[in-house]
């Protein structure tokens, strides 16, 4: 009979025998090397990693909310070069956010290990604890990433709708004039 384990780079599920606990084994699913663990203790390291979760969610609702910001400011009115560089200003205002998210991000993690280092827990090696934070690095820059290439096609057709509308008020100006001149 074998225990169910974890994979620390798919997550995914699998069975190893019973005698592989606290041995390497490879991954049915991803064929990478893992610690295998059983699951009883992996509840235990999950509350740490947890804890870095709601920044996470912080970040991406600030992003969020920055792009709401502007596609409101393209759309309140004035002239587009206004808006364009109201953009531009919530852009560099954005990235001064972001770095200053990163940083705090840092200062946690700097945090966490200095309260691992405190309570002297043993289930975590370095190298489990760095690729934990790759992946979880990884993941962030993949959401920023998708959340910066949705908001320049959402720049780009803001831009086509606006010169839509230039077209057609140039048209209406004309059609005007046209019925000015023949009254």
């Amino acid at each position: 009979m074998g225990i169910k384990v974890k994979c620390e780079h798919c997550w995914k599920m699998f069975e190893v025998p019973d005698d592989a606990i606290n041995k390497q084994r490879q991954c049915h699913f991803c064929q990478r090397s893992t610690l295998v663990r059983p699951i009883e203790e992996e509840k235990i390291e999950k509350k740490v990693h947890w804890q870095l979760y709601p920044f996470m969610n912080g970040t991406v609702f600030l992003l969020f909310l920055l792009s709401l910001v502007n596609f409101f400011l393209l759309f309140r009115g004035g002239l587009q070069e206004e808006r364009m560089k109201e953009i531009f200003q919530e852009t560099t205002e954005w990235q001064t956010k972001l770095k200053n998210s990163i940083s705090d991000m840092e200062q946690k993690v700097k945090a966490y290990d200095q309260l691992l280092l405190q309570n002297k827990v043993q289930h975590f090696t370095p190298e489990s604890m760095a690729n934990e934070l790759v992946r979880i690095l990884e993941s962030s820059i993949k959401l920023i990433h998708e959340r910066i290439l949705r908001q320049q096609n959402m720049l780009k057709e803001v831009e086509e709708n606006l010169n839509k509308i230039q077209e057609a008020t140039k048209k209406i100006t004309q059609s005007l004039g046209e019925k000015d001149e023949k009254r």
